[in-house]
């Protein structure tokens, strides 16, 4: 084989011309190992199933707050501010709860 821009004669498998110094064929990256789907999978499963846990834990301990502090104000307040801070405190927790259920089906859906 001759180098293109020299025209001196180089092995055949010669990426750079020993002669002038300038590439003859494209240079072959190493191969990276790509990332197995199946691993990414498995981690964003865990990852939402973390994060599932800690939101309907959350959501849960803001649900005991509200019940408790609804029972606990049973004589300060006349039964509509009570039910007021109630529902004003349940309805979070509520939401989280249900985000929670909403990630564990994400991270434990089929396929």
């Amino acid at each position: 084989m001759f180098c293109l821009h020299c025209g001196k004669e180089i092995t055949d498998e010669a990426a750079v011309c020993v002669h002038c110094g300038r590439q003859v064929k494209p240079i072959q990256k190493t191969s990276t190992r790509q990332p197995d789907p199946e691993e990414s999978s498995t981690a964003t499963k865990v990852v939402l199933a973390s994060v599932g846990s800690v939101v309907g834990i959350l959501g849960l301990l803001i649900l005991i707050f509200a019940i408790q502090s609804f029972i606990a104000a049973a004589n300060e307040f006349d039964s509509d501010d009570r039910f007021a801070f109630l529902a004003m405190m349940a309805i979070p927790g509520i939401l989280l709860c249900a985000l929670s259920v909403s990630l564990f089906k994400r991270a434990f859906r089929r396929g």
